[in-house]
């Protein structure tokens, strides 16, 4: 990849970190939702981890 390019990659995600974040946190929170113990809820996100690998 170009090294102009990883630059521009690099500036966009710098730039739009806030959101980023915001959007990664809504989802997240919508996985652990439906789940009332911590175990549970961690288990939910470990399945999750396994879908997407």
């Amino acid at each position: 990849m170009p090294a102009d390019t990883l630059k521009q990659l690099f500036d966009f995600l710098k730039d739009n970190r806030i959101y980023n974040k915001e959007v990664q946190q809504a989802f997240y929170r919508s996985v652990i939702l439906p789940y009332q113990s911590p175990n549970d809820k961690i288990i939910s996100l470990l399945h999750l981890e396994i879908l997407m690998n």
